[in-house]
């Protein structure tokens, strides 16, 4: 008789009240996915996977969907399932991530706050497609100067606003 754990890439999807699920990476992200949220009774979840330190393995993310998880996820880790909530049209991009492991062992304030980081309030997500938010410093300074340059125009005399247009 073979001994499929010691052949078998597999991860160990750690949920609900320290419960356990073994699942095999030999698969498209999509497969998987379904798989877990079948195992797991969370059909109508978006998921997501971390590590136990709260860092992402991205099986979320557009694009991934009919990549191979084994190129995302190394074999034989334990990982936390996570609930995606994505954030409204105007925040496009961006998600906040809530384990769904009811452990406080792992569960802890370091796993919260890496996980934190990848959420809509990090630095690294202010951005909305390729636009930089502004910080309120940022607004500030930009309208002091778009301020100046339009108090310069208007000092100018009709001879010299010619002379600045040719």
């Amino acid at each position: 008789m073979t001994d499929f754990g010691e052949e078998m890439p597999f991860i160990v999807v750690r949920y609900g009240e320290s419960q356990e699920l073994m699942v095999n990476t030999q698969c498209m992200i999509c497969n998987m996915i379904d798989f877990i949220k079948s195992a797991t009774k969370h059909f109508d979840l978006e998921i997501e996977l971390a590590t136990e330190q709260g860092e992402l393995k991205g099986i979320s993310q557009e694009g991934v969907y009919f990549k191979m998880a084994s190129d995302f996820i190394s074999e034989r880790e334990p990982l936390i399932l996570l609930r995606v909530e994505r954030m409204g049209e105007q925040m496009k991009g961006k998600a906040r991530y809530l384990p769904l492991l009811h452990d406080p062992n792992v569960i802890n304030a370091s796993f919260l706050t890496n996980l934190a980081k990848h959420g809509p309030d990090s630095r690294k997500n202010q951005k909305i497609g390729r636009l930089q938010i502004p910080s309120k410093d940022d607004k500030s300074s930009n309208n002091s100067k778009s301020k100046d340059s339009t108090d310069n125009e208007r000092k100018k005399t009709p001879k010299s606003r010619e002379k600045s247009t040719k």
